[in-house]
Formats: structure tokens, sequence, C-alpha cells
């Protein structure tokens, strides 16, 4: 979020600054196609909105099933909800992955030069960047040079 960078600041100078990590993007509302949904959501459209996701939305991408019923009752109920500090904030929050992953993807795409990996991660996530180097391309190395291949 734009009001709490200090998390982003965090991961930068951390995992955010291994020498594996070639690029770090942060998304904030900036990012969104409305920087200011959080100021605009009021109860009833965030009430409209839950509405359309829990129903109307699955119904018509023909994916009503068990495990779709499941979340449509238990995620982001209103009792839920209500009880954070900014709903509406929350509510705009989660749109911002999609949005700020097309617009990573656009940029990539521009350049035609795709990253190895893709770590996406929320404001409060900690990566172990040594752990993942370790396990995705030293470990592999050293097998290859053992001759035992990873590739079947």
């Amino acid at each position: 979020s734009k009001f709490k960078t200090r998390a982003a600041q965090i991961q930068r100078r951390t995992w955010g600054s291994h020498p594996a990590i070639r690029h770090f993007f942060v998304a904030t509302e900036w990012d969104h196609a409305d920087p200011d949904c959080h100021t605009k959501m009021r109860k009833e459209s965030i009430e409209t909105r839950l509405r359309a996701c829990k129903n109307a939305h699955w119904i018509i991408l023909k994916s009503h099933n068990r495990l779709t019923r499941h979340f449509s009752n238990a995620y982001a109920r209103p009792e839920w909800l209500n009880k954070k500090a900014s709903p509406g904030g929350w509510l705009c929050a989660q749109q911002r992955f999609g949005m700020s992953f097309t617009k990573l993807i656009e940029m990539y795409g521009a350049t035609q030069s795709l990253p190895d990996y893709l770590i996406v991660a929320d404001d409060d996530t900690y990566i172990n960047i040594e752990h993942i180097v370790e396990l995705i391309l030293r470990q592999p190395q050293r097998l290859e040079e053992k001759g035992i291949s990873q590739m079947q």
C-alpha cells in the first residue's frame, strides 16, 4: 500500500537485494485502474461486489461446483469484512494483484525478456532467496556434475 511502504522497503533491503534478484517491483494503489478506489468504496458497493463475486461470476464461468460454493460462502463474508479497518480498501487491494501482474507482463512483453523465475509476494511476505537458489540452481547443478539428470 502507498500508506505502508516500510514493509516493501524492508523486503527490498533483505531478500529483494539478493544478487539472484534482477528486478524488484512494488505494486500499490497507484497501479490500480482507479488509484482512489479505497476512498470511493462505500458499504453498498462493497455488498454489491461481494454478491457478484460469490454468485454470478462462477455461474458465468460455468465453474460453479462444490469447491467454488465453499469459497463463495466462506471467503470475504460481510461480517468478516466489516471487521477490517477499511473494508473498501481491502476489497480494492484484492484487485491489485491482477492489475499489477498484467502491467508486469506487458512490461516484460515489451522488452521480450522474460524472467527465469517470477516470485509474487504480498507486503508481509519474507522469501528465503538463498534457500530457493540452493534448491533450484545449486542442487540440480551438483546432481548433474555427479551424472544424475533431473530431466526425464
